[in-house]
């Protein structure tokens, strides 16, 4: 069954910081799975479902996000889609309880942001994750942020990010459960067509003014 989105008050700043660690610990305890995809487990047959895409991220523009074009700032759509990730980490065994626990995390690698329509304040957003792909060290996602209410798109993120053991601040591989989910997750998102805008390259052309 489709979970509602859940609505958050994010923190100023940047860097995964939407939700506290308690707020995601609570959030997944309220956050059931359906059965679908199967793994045995000392004998038994546990499950995972996961939402295609995933859908939990809700928020309105605050009025400090407004610049003097009279709209939502660029920064702040990066903010915003970091709040999906906020939301969308702890799903494949990531995020900020899985820092706190092991010492070991996510950086950004590479972004790749499109802008379709302008965000206003008080406007209600929605962003939603799809899995493109991933490895031992790396995941490869894309998120679309939405008008919550008329359901037309605003922007797009194509993001890769690394696994690193803050300890060393170095790439390592991520932990079995970890890889475990995210073969789930990629199972369920393969019905998922893959967004035009992945691996969008920007190029004016050749011509020139005449």
């Amino acid at each position: 069954m489709r979970k509602p989105a859940i609505a958050i008050s994010p923190k100023r700043g940047g860097g995964n910081h939407g939700l506290t660690g308690g707020g995601i610990v609570k959030f997944l305890r309220n956050f059931t799975k359906p059965p679908t995809i199967a793994e045995k487990t000392r004998g038994r047959t546990t499950t995972v479902t996961f939402e295609a895409p995933i859908s939990l991220l809700r928020e309105p523009v605050l009025p400090e996000w407004v610049d003097y074009n009279g709209h939502m700032n660029v920064a702040y759509f990066v903010l915003v889609f970091d709040h999906g990730t906020d939301v969308f980490y702890p799903l494949i065994g990531l995020g900020e309880p899985y820092r706190e626990r092991t010492g070991k995390s996510t950086f950004a690698a590479e972004s790749h942001i499109t802008y379709s329509a302008e965000a206003n304040l008080g406007d209600e957003l929605i962003v939603t994750t799809q899995l493109l792909g991933y490895d031992a060290k790396r995941v490869h996602y894309f998120q679309v942020m939405s008008h919550a209410e008329k359901g037309y798109p605003m922007a797009t993120l194509e993001q890769l990010s690394l696994h690193v053991d803050l300890t060393k601040r170095k790439v390592e591989p991520m932990p079995e459960e970890c890889l475990k989910l995210l073969a789930e997750m990629e199972e369920a998102h393969a019905v998922l067509p893959r967004p035009p805008q992945v691996g969008s390259v920007m190029t004016i052309g050749s011509k020139k003014p005449a």
